[in-house]
Formats: C-alpha cells, sequence, structure tokens
C-alpha cells in the first residue's frame, strides 16, 4: 500500500489502521525517521486532516497524540457508486418502479426548488440561462442554444450516468422537471440520451405560440 500511496496519504492510512499515534510512533510505521514525517503531518494538521491532543501520563512534558479528523474520510475510497446502482437496479428487476421513480421524483423536486425563484419575471432564453447554470453547478455541463424551432439544452455529463444504463428513469424526471419549469413558454422533449447518444444529453425546447388578440 505504501508503494502506491503519497506520503501524506500512507501517513493517513497508518492513523487509520492503528488509531492515534505519537510522532515517534507514526514515523516508526512509516519505516523512516521523524524529521521526515513531520512535514507531511503538519500539512495534514494545517489543512484539517489531523488534530492533535497532548495526553499526560505521569510525571513529565504531556505526549502529543495525532488522531484523524472527520474530513480525513474523504480521502478513503468509497463504493457508493456501485451500491446506489445495485440497489436500483434489483428494485427495477423486482418490479418496484413507484420506489425508483419517488428516488428520483425527490431528487428532482429538490433541485427544481433551487431553480424556480430564480424564473420569475424572467425571458424564456433567461430561464433557459438560470436552468443551465443550475444544473451545470451539480455536474451536468449544461449549455443551450438555438435549434430548429426553438432552442435546445445539451448537457455533456451525466452525474448519475451508471443509473441510467439501468434505467431511463432518471432522464425521464430530469425532462419533466425542465418542462414544469417552463410551462407555459415552452414545451420540453427529450432528444438525445447518455452514454447511447455520443455523450450527450439533450431536450429540444419548443416556444409556445401566443394566439393574436381578437377584434
Amino acid at each position: 500500500m505504501k508503494d502506491t500511496a503519497s506520503p501524506r496519504e500512507f501517513v493517513v492510512q497508518i492513523l487509520r489502521r492503528h488509531g492515534p499515534l505519537g510522532l515517534a510512533e507514526i514515523a516508526e510505521h512509516y519505516g523512516a525517521r521523524v524529521q521526515s514525517v513531520r512535514p507531511q503531518l503538519n500539512w495534514l494538521l494545517a489543512n484539517g486532516y489531523v488534530e492533535v491532543e497532548s495526553v499526560r501520563s505521569g510525571v513529565g512534558r504531556p505526549r502529543h497524540s495525532y488522531r484523524l479528523t472527520d474530513l480525513a474520510d474523504e480521502m478513503f475510497p468509497k463504493d457508493y457508486r456501485d451500491l446506489a446502482v445495485e440497489l436500483i437496479e434489483s428494485a427495477a428487476t423486482q418490479g418496484e418502479v413507484a420506489l425508483v421513480h419517488s428516488v428520483f421524483m425527490r431528487r428532482e423536486v429538490e433541485i427544481e426548488s433551487e431553480i424556480r425563484p430564480q424564473l420569475l419575471g424572467r425571458s424564456l432564453e433567461q430561464k433557459l440561462d438560470v436552468i443551465c447554470r443550475v444544473l451545470s453547478e451539480r455536474g451536468y455541463m449544461a449549455r443551450y442554444y438555438p435549434g430548429e424551432g426553438g432552442f435546445v439544452i445539451e448537457a455533456r455529463n451525466c452525474p448519475v450516468s451508471a443509473v441510467v444504463e439501468v434505467t431511463d428513469m432518471p432522464c425521464t424526471c430530469e425532462r419533466d422537471m425542465i418542462a414544469r419549469l417552463l410551462a407555459g413558454d415552452a414545451t420540453v422533449e427529450s432528444s438525445k440520451r447518455l452514454p447511447l447518444d455520443d455523450d450527450i444529453c439533450s431536450y429540444n425546447v419548443h416556444p409556445a405560440t401566443v394566439s393574436a388578440p381578437g377584434p
């Protein structure tokens, strides 16, 4: 593990495996001099990955003990992506379509509640700009541009692409969310879907036609 980890990562791994340790103990597990370990530990302390406490045992100066903080947990690999896909795939194959739909509906409602207040009093293009900006902040790399008969919303990245390979429910919920946000101004239909169509997900936006006032 030491061969593939950076010096800082290896110090973190030592503290994860052995719990709170003193500087000399960390250096011993590392197989290096204290002088070599100290800069790595100081960086981890300064950036909030490690904290130090004084432990007094008997007479003399207290001993410094180093432990990992909650922030250090981010440095360890997680398997949430595969687990999420497995859970959704299991639910879908067992006929729990309503459950899968409710999961993604809650997700889209959260995004919609963030976007909707920003659309008040805006033109269609301004609304598209807001929608694409918020989606991009969430990892979609979204933009819009003029298309045949209206506009096209295009996303170059899908944060839930692994799930989309199992079910198109996220795409359906996303399209419906955009349609709700643009209700009265435009209709929305799916055009391309990641990862099937050239790594692009897109929606055609057709502005609503306004009837001319009567005589």
